[in-house]
């Protein structure tokens, strides 16, 4: 769970991007890590396949934002056909229930 000696080698090496495959509570704490670094995600953005809404409510929006999730669904997305999907999976699994 440690991620400095990491980030101290991206430091080092200063990829263009980093493709992470780290899950589950261990992502916000590599998110937060890469930010504590003072790293930008518009110059060196995190792609994930397996990030969620739920890490990115834990890690925090401001460190969430600008990084790449190409796999999970987001609820967030602004339309009028997903908000009734959100609507009908929170009246069938709970409102505390990310989608």
């Amino acid at each position: 769970q440690d991620f400095m000696p990491v980030f101290n080698d991206i430091r080092r090496l200063q990829p263009d991007a980093i493709f992470s495959t780290v899950i589950g509570d261990a992502t916000s704490l590599f998110y937060q890590t890469y930010a504590q670094f003072g790293f930008s995600p518009k110059q060196m953005p995190i792609f994930s396949l397996t990030t969620t809404e739920s890490e990115n409510q834990a890690m925090g929006t401001d460190v969430a934002e600008d990084h790449f999730t190409v796999a999970s669904y987001f609820q967030a997305v602004e339309s009028a056909s997903n908000a009734e999907f959100v609507r009908r999976s929170k009246r069938m699994y709970g409102d505390d229930v990310v989608t």
